[in-house]
């Protein structure tokens, strides 16, 4: 078990075409999906405008207890992204990106980075980017 972090892409940036009849669309997490599984294969490759691996439980608690000590146990990464290895169908909704992004370059400020958070910093960063860009949220799975 572990925790993973996407954003998924836009509808409008899929390509459906003729299929756009078929695609069902979640609005909370921006998730478009199908119920034939045949429509829903041709697009697979194309659902994710990125990804990141987070880790397993005991990656989630080091991130989060590093962050925890340069940002405090009341953060928004410790709140809403680190405070539990498993937390799938979670997301961060567009409007708290802003935040997420925030709280990500105070991190990179720090005086002591680890690699390890390094990583998480410039993945989550990342991650911000390409869900402002097709205005979705992040998705915990």
């Amino acid at each position: 078990m572990g925790l993973d972090a996407v954003g998924l892409t836009n509808r409008k940036n899929i390509g459906l075409r003729a299929d756009e009849i078929f695609a069902l669309l979640d609005r909370q997490t921006g998730q478009t999906c199908f119920e034939d599984p045949t429509v829903e294969r041709k697009y697979q490759h194309q659902f994710k405008a990125a990804d990141y691996r987070v880790g397993n439980i005991a990656t989630v608690a080091a991130l989060c207890e590093q962050v925890s000590q340069l940002l405090g146990p009341g953060s928004f990464v410790v709140q809403k992204v680190l405070y539990d290895g498993p937390h799938s169908g979670d997301h961060i909704p567009i409007d708290a990106l802003s935040m997420l992004s925030a709280e990500l370059d105070s991190l990179i400020r720090a005086r002591y980075v680890s690699p390890f958070l390094q990583e998480f910093i410039s993945k989550m960063g990342n991650l911000v980017r390409a869900t402002n860009q097709e205005s979705n949220p992040i998705v915990f799975c």
